[in-house]
Formats: structure tokens, C-alpha cells, sequence
């Protein structure tokens, strides 16, 4: 195949960037049959002078006759795609094809040398890796929904609840993609919900029919900076300032409520904690460290921890 030769060095970089090895033979068969090899080392040169003008991350490099792109990670890059894969086989957010597929595309950030490095590097954290049961393909739904959250467009979607029921037809208007606590959810202006409803993506069967009538601005829109300052665990039950005793190592606590701070000391060496925090998720924390933290106020609050405790003690002297 003859061309010019703008046309074949932008041939042979695309080749290089994606991967490809280029040998002079090789180029003879697939350029000129009897072009002379001064002209396959001008080609290279005119590809080497192009990434040095735009400064592109890669130079050429030459293991005997064969050539190839080598990207040129430093170390910092290296550091950081290891740090992203760690936290990423640490959420259990995808399925295992599909986190192996991603932490290949960060992989392939990397230099010849670096990604030998990373791959020995994260061999056992990769064969660790346990995804979430029965974990479905996540990123085509992504994919599906970045459109929809910019234009700002309202869907009907096929949605099935935490108790396995029969799906149901929602209908909303994405705002926010975000992941937490294992799972990937967007935030809609729901119109079955009348206001704000998170919904997780795994469990949107299917994106229907783009609704024709526009839904009204809401008053207040959705704040993913608001919602990670006062969810954990749970977005049940009402928004709640709460205060406890903690006598575990006050850092663990501050960690699980956003923007909490300690605001005196108490007996036996513990602190008091002042937090904010959905109700129900606040008190799944509470009962999860028993005798190691104790709920002061509100005292509506009090009263449902007690009333838990009180249940579940119930449970043990019945058996």
C-alpha cells in the first residue's frame, strides 16, 4: 500500500500509541516494497520530532531492530496508578471483568518498565479481588447515564428495590453520579418521591422512553458535597445533630461522621462527639460498638436506641 508521506507517519504513530511494534521490514511490506531504509528512518524521525514539539509524554525506543513507543511514566505517575487500582479492587464497586478491564487502562499509563513493576506489584491484590454477589456490568449503564445527567434530561427507567419485589417504573431527572459504600448511585429529581431520591445503579433494569414534559427546577438542588457531609451507612430517617459518649479511639468515630468534633472531655478518659447524620444510619454505628459509645441526646433518639435494645435483649430471653 503507497502513500504519501504525511499519510504514513500519522499511520505509523497511530500503530505506535496503540501498541503495535514497527520493524523496517514490516514497514516495507506495508508502505513501499522498495523504498530504501533512509526513508523508514525518516519517517521515525519526523514521529520523533512531532512528540518532542507538542512535549508528549513518550519517546521512541529501539531494541535492535524493532520500535516501539515507550511512555514515559515517572515515578509520581507510577505511585498514582497503583494508589487508584488499590482503591478500586477496595471497593468491590465492579465486576471482576470489569475492574480488570479498568485497572488495565490505568496500567497502560505506564512505561514498559513501570507497568512490569506494577503488574508484579498488584498480582496478589488483583487475585484477592472479591466482587460484590451477584455484581451486574456497570459501566455501559454509566455510560448511558453521563449523557442524561448534562442534558439535564428527565427518563422513565425500570428500577427494583433492596426487597427483591417486582420492578417498578420511576420516573426522574438524573443530577449526580457518585459511588459509596460499594455501590454506584444517581441522585434524580424523583417524581414519585416528590423532591430529591438517590437510586443505585445496579439495580436500573433499563433507561425507557426520554419524557416529553419538562419537570420544574426544584427549589434546592441536589448537593453531592451536602449529601457526603451527612450520609454513612444509611440515608434513612430524618437529618439529626446528635451527641455521644466515645470511648474508642476518637479518630475512628470523627472518620465515620463527616465534619463531627469533639466538644469536651468525659468520664473514663472518653470524649464527648457532636455529629449530624441521617437517623437510621447513625444509629446502626451506635449499636455496632455496644457499650463503647453512648447516644446523650437527642432524647427522641435516645428513646429508639433504647427501644432496639430493649428488643433485641427480648429476642435472647424469649430463646
Amino acid at each position: 500500500m503507497r502513500q504519501s508521506s504525511p499519510e504514513r507517519t500519522v499511520d505509523m504513530l497511530v500503530r505506535l500509541m496503540q501498541g503495535d511494534a514497527l520493524t523496517y521490514e514490516d514497514w516495507c511490506r506495508r508502505y513501499h516494497k522498495e523504498a530504501a531504509r533512509r526513508t523508514f528512518q525518516r519517517d521515525l524521525a519526523v514521529i520523533k520530532n512531532t512528540l518532542l514539539e507538542y512535549d508528549f509524554p513518550a519517546t521512541l525506543e529501539r531494541d535492535g531492530e524493532v520500535v516501539t513507543l515507550n511512555k514515559n511514566s515517572s515515578t509520581e505517575t507510577f505511585s498514582a496508578v497503583i494508589a487508584c487500582a488499590h482503591i478500586l479492587l477496595a471497593s468491590r464497586g465492579l465486576p471482576k471483568d470489569e475492574m480488570m478491564a479498568t485497572l488495565a487502562m490505568l496500567e497502560d499509563q505506564l512505561s514498559p518498565r513501570h507497568r512490569e513493576l506494577g503488574h508484579d506489584y498488584l498480582q496478589m491484590a488483583k487475585a484477592s479481588y472479591v466482587p460484590l454477589p451477584n455484581a451486574k456490568a456497570l459501566l455501559p449503564r454509566l455510560l448511558e447515564l453521563a449523557p442524561l445527567i448534562l442534558r439535564h434530561q428527565e427518563i422513565a427507567f425500570s428500577y427494583t428495590g433492596s426487597d427483591g419485589g417486582p420492578q417498578t417504573i420511576q420516573h426522574g431527572r438524573p443530577e449526580s453520579l457518585f459511588f459509596d459504600n460499594y455501590y454506584f448511585y444517581v441522585a434524580m429529581q424523583s417524581r414519585e418521591h416528590h423532591g430529591y431520591w438517590t437510586y443505585r445503579v445496579d439495580r436500573i433494569l433499563a433507561i425507557g422512553d426520554i419524557a416529553s414534559a419538562a419537570m420544574p427546577d426544584p427549589a434546592n438542588r441536589f448537593s453531592l458535597q451536602d449529601y457526603r457531609k451527612n450520609t454513612y451507612l444509611q440515608r434513612k430517617g430524618e437529618l439529626t445533630t446528635l451527641q455521644f459518649k466515645c470511648w474508642i479511639y476518637p479518630q475512628t468515630a470523627l472518620d465515620r461522621f463527616p465534619e463531627s468534633k469533639i466538644i469536651r472531655p468525659c468520664e473514663r478518659g472518653g470524649v464527648v462527639i457532636e455529629a449530624r447524620a441521617y437517623a437510621a444510619g447513625a444509629l446502626m454505628w451506635l449499636l455496632s460498638e455496644g457499650a463503647q459509645v453512648q447516644l446523650i441526646s437527642p432524647p427522641s433518639l435516645v428513646a429508639q436506641l433504647k427501644d432496639q435494645l430493649r428488643q433485641a435483649v427480648a429476642q435472647y430471653e424469649r430463646d
